[in-house]
């Protein structure tokens, strides 16, 4: 009996799980009452405040992780400065835009779609691929391999269970077995020591409190501004990191039901007595408050309420903050810093800086399911190093957040829906009026609540949070050799404004509205003479859409004499006819009506890979070697799959290819 522990002995090991603290064990050979004689005890005791200095080293891990993607990213971004080509195929998240999907899943599945071959197939095409050396062919497997996504999986907790590519998928993993090495390294699995596991997974949910707020922050947090990843990029991480701690939730819960069990109730301490004192009842009230968080976020609760899912994730995880705090004392660090993260993201600086209110024109587009926002605003200097709001101008595919408390203040009030703002951003240094619009689908809630207040409101006062999101993809267009954009139904928002930024010279007067407005009385039609495509080799824009009409949801258009449309990238010279309009998309298909056309996604993408290399040439000799091919995506996931799959495929071939995806869902 000698190395077991009496339940008497426990509640002494209890006591001193509530009180003591990293500090007291850097302390702790100083005080005896830490160095019990019952060598069962001992170690149990040894357990606890091993545990309490150990956790803290997570937050080393996590630094050398960030630091890790800081210096790829500006190692890559430094190669691209010189010129060179950074040895990488893998595909990064890039900035954040939600505009509603407007294509079913059919809308990109071509007969004969390459992705139903093998990946890693040694099937060759007709120019076949590159030759290299072993490392070579190594790397460019292992890189295509990173970038494919495989297929949906079916799911109880979501309509399809949508997998992200292959890379974000080991990243997660890598994520998950840091956090089971923290919760198992130096613990005992035994009914002895089961008081210390249910101890080190508390521990383990309270180090990851801060960790899960800096993800799911939407500001320009740190992680996102070192890594260059979006918010919707890191909201996996994040999703997936909240799945975790529930689960370590869960186990310190029927942990510590098991230690009352085991060793507690054979002292007649009572269950109710057990579960109804201040630190059980805070604990169960923690515990209930973060189960329903999850609940609230599945994938069939967020598309069915998305407003109660949005009400719910404010609400429960501010009493789940509190509840926590004054459950264990050893939580409330965690839960401080947990709760600064938050009071500065969205109190501070979403709420109070970044928040301007404007008076907004309603329009439906002829598809009678869209809605156009158009708003002018007055861009006025942006102060350097101080965050800021729309006033201050946004860049092209960043996104804000919009307020309509028009639609029923009590409800609407509190809610955020965020947009990628689909016009052309300001000109650097530009201050003065400036037209900003969102395309904004009707699905279900807030956006068929709009289309049914626009049905009878021209104007309505909204409230704009932003701008939001990360300029990555828009420095990296600007550095490599050609550019892809590729857009999915109301994916247009995200890609026509790059491809302004890449081909339009950004001043005031290249701005040509479609428009129709009344100024006093008076209608006001634009006067544009007449469109000319875009022609220019290094880039293409592809446009999938269901119906033509779509087409009318671009209503700014830049002046033909504006663009840069020759092949080496010089500027055209000015025409006389001011009023003749550039059509920067150079394909378009339709997927519904008599003339429907689905693309075969690869076979385009090959095709453009290859158009100015001429037929058969390979990316390990001549010229193509040397040039590096950006694709950015934007639209539903079945557009977004295709994509990623077939870039894998030229990667596997040798081509140089790097894709960002500009992800979007509701």
């Amino acid at each position: 009996m000698e190395d077991s522990i009496l339940p008497s002995e426990l509640l002494q090991v209890v006591r001193l799980s509530l009180k003591a603290t990293a500090y007291d064990v850097w302390t702790a050979n100083d005080d005896e009452t830490f160095n019990p004689r019952n060598p069962a005890l001992r170690k149990l005791v040894e357990a606890v405040l091993y545990s309490r200095e150990f956790v803290l080293t997570y937050y080393i891990v996590v630094a050398v992780l960030v630091a890790t993607l800081a210096s790829v990213r500006g190692t890559k971004k430094l190669l691209y400065h010189r010129g060179q080509r950074p040895k990488s195929g893998v595909e990064t998240p890039a900035s954040y835009a939600s505009s509603s999907d407007t294509l079913t899943e059919e809308a990109v599945a071509p007969k004969g779609d390459p992705e139903r071959k093998p990946l890693l197939s040694d099937a060759r095409s007709s120019d076949g691929p590159a030759r290299g050396g072993i490392f070579t062919t190594f790397a460019r497997s292992a890189r295509s391999i990173c970038m494919y996504q495989p297929r949906p999986l079916p799911s109880l907790t979501s309509p399809t269970s949508t997998l992200p590519e292959n890379g974000t998928s080991i990243a997660v993993l890598l994520m998950l077995a840091v956090n089971i090495f923290y919760l198992l390294y130096h613990t005992e699995l035994s009914i002895p020591m089961l008081f210390a596991f249910a101890d080190r997974a508390g521990l383990c949910f309270a180090m990851n409190l801060p960790v899960l707020y800096v993800l799911a922050a939407k500001t320009n947090q740190p992680i996102l501004a070192l890594s260059g990843w979006s918010y919707e990029g890191l909201n996996i991480f994040h999703r997936r990191l909240g799945e975790w701690m529930t689960a370590l939730a869960a186990m310190h819960s029927v942990g510590m039901v098991g230690v009352w069990y085991t060793l507690l109730r054979p002292l007649h301490f009572g269950f109710l007595r057990f579960i109804s004192g201040r630190v059980g009842l805070l604990g169960l009230f923690a515990f209930v408050a973060y189960l329903a968080i999850y609940v609230s976020s599945i994938g069939w609760v967020r598309k069915l309420f998305y407003e109660r899912f949005l009400l719910l994730h404010v609400v429960l995880q501010v009493a789940a903050l509190v509840f926590l705090f004054f459950h264990h004392h050893n939580s409330r660090p965690y839960v401080l810093a947990s709760f600064a993260v938050w009071a500065i993201d969205r109190a501070m600086i979403r709420n109070v800086v970044s928040s301007e209110q404007h008076i907004a024109t309603l329009e439906i587009a002829p598809d009678q399911k869209t809605v156009l926002l158009h708003c002018t605003v007055q861009v006025t200097p942006r102060r350097q190093g101080l965050p800021s709001s729309i006033s201050k101008g946004w860049e092209a595919a960043q996104h804000v957040f919009v307020t309509v408390p028009s639609l029923g203040y009590a409800r609407h009030r509190l809610q955020t829906h965020p947009f990628t703002i689909a016009s052309p951003p300001p000109p650097t240094g530009y201050t003065g009026p400036w037209q900003l619009q969102l395309i904004i689908r009707a699905q279900d809630g807030f956006s068929r609540e709009l289309l049914a207040f626009a049905k009878y409101h021209q104007h309505v006062e909204i409230l704009l949070d932003g701008p939001y999101g990360s300029t990555d993809t828009l420095a990296t267009m600007k550095q490599v050799d050609r550019v892809c954009l590729i857009a999915g139904g109301s994916g247009i928002a995200v890609t026509y404004p790059l491809a302004w930024a890449l081909q339009v010279r950004a001043t005031p007067e290249a701005v040509l509205s479609q428009r129709t407005v009344y100024e006093d009385g008076r209608r006001i039609v634009p006067q544009i003479s007449g469109t000319e495509q875009v022609q220019n080799n290094k880039h293409s824009h592809i446009w999938i859409r269901q119906d033509p009409q779509s087409d009318r949801w671009l209503q700014y258009v830049p002046r033909l004499d504006s663009t840069r449309h020759s092949v080496e990238g010089l500027v055209a010279p000015l025409s006389a006819d001011d009023g003749r309009a550039a059509d920067l998309i150079t394909a378009r298909f339709s997927t519904r009506g008599v003339h429907a056309l689905r693309p075969d996604i690869f076979t385009e993408l090959r095709e453009w890979v290859e158009l100015d290399s001429g037929k058969g040439q390979k990316a390990g000799s001549g010229a193509l070697s040397s040039k590096t091919h950006l694709i950015v995506v934007s639209g539903p996931d079945s557009l977004v799959r295709s994509v990623r799959n077939g870039a894998a495929r030229l990667v596997r071939e040798g081509y140089h290819v790097e894709v960002h995806v500009e992800k979007f869902g509701w």
